[in-house]
């Protein structure tokens, strides 16, 4: 059975929390084998037999009133909305935004984290180009919008999700047509990836490359096992950690600045686009002249 729904975005803004919230619930299906399948990216030509098997099959799914998988790729390939569309079953679509801004300077933290990067927020925009076009979300949802129709698509903010999080999964579950009350009550801080910097980062960036790899040679299995035995609490503890604002520099208003000059004509788009209100990131936008 392949897929109802799909998360397309935006990595760095609660993707893993979603995924974790979503398959807590009886009546949603979400892979079991890898939580970011990327079949419209990385994995198409293998073909929809290869994709539907990380799905229940007919039985098995006349248990669940929907069946989704979140990868944040889909978002930012414009081969993704014209592939999705040849799967009728896919009518719905979950997408949370972040401040784009923020959303950057995360995906910084992370690389200084996972891949010992030791430069500054400044260097590494320099040479990852690509982490402020992800911030450009107009731009990459409009072919989505060329595809689907605006109803078809839930937008959430990344900066309300867990400020009333019993309100997020009404939310959800209305968009999705299930029973909100389904929803554990201790899905809490699960899943949600604190920003922290290990004291040892080269030995912290080794074993994620390991990781890494096995995710490549499709071994998820025992990573879930792994995550699920508390994998992430013992690296921390192995490796040590120091907060975010131990380890990394706040961002510097000159760079806050021009991000956001960068992004304003995205922003005042995406809500022309989608009808949502995005002002709770406005406050960095220069003030226009009189």
């Amino acid at each position: 059975m392949l897929p109802t729904f799909l998360g397309i975005g935006v990595n760095k803004a609660g993707t893993t929390w979603l995924h974790n919230l979503l398959a807590s619930h009886p009546h949603i299906w979400m892979p079991r084998r890898r939580k970011e399948i990327n079949f419209f990216t990385k994995h198409y030509e293998k073909g929809v037999d290869w994709y539907e098997r990380f799905f229940p099959d007919s039985a098995e799914a006349s248990c669940y009133q929907a069946i989704g998988e979140y990868t944040p790729a889909y978002l930012y390939d414009d081969r993704c909305p014209a592939r999705i569309a040849k799967i009728p079953t896919i009518q719905q679509f979950l997408l949370c935004l972040r401040n784009p801004v923020e959303r950057a300077y995360s995906a910084y933290g992370h690389s200084v984290r996972n891949y010992n990067y030791r430069d500054s927020f400044e260097a590494f925009l320099e040479e990852h180009p690509h982490q402020i076009d992800r911030g450009c979300y107009a731009t990459h949802l409009k072919p989505y919008l060329r595809q689907f129709d605006r109803e078809q698509f839930l937008i959430l903010r990344f900066e309300t999700l867990f400020s009333d999080e019993a309100a997020t999964q009404r939310t959800i579950a209305a968009f999705l047509d299930v029973a909100p009350e389904q929803f554990p009550d201790d899905i809490g801080a699960k899943g949600r990836n604190v920003t922290f910097v290990p004291r040892f980062q080269r030995a912290f960036a080794a074993a994620q490359s390991v990781i890494r790899t096995m995710k490549k040679w499709e071994m998820g299995r025992i990573l879930d096992l792994l995550q699920r035995s508390g994998l992430g609490p013992f690296l921390k503890r192995l490796f040590g950690q120091r907060t975010k604002e131990e380890a990394l520099p706040d961002i510097s208003p000159e760079t806050r600045k021009r991000l956001a000059r960068h992004y304003a004509p995205e922003i005042e788009e995406l809500e022309a686009l989608t009808g949502v209100d995005f002002s709770i990131w406005k406050r960095d936008l220069p003030l226009q002249n009189p």
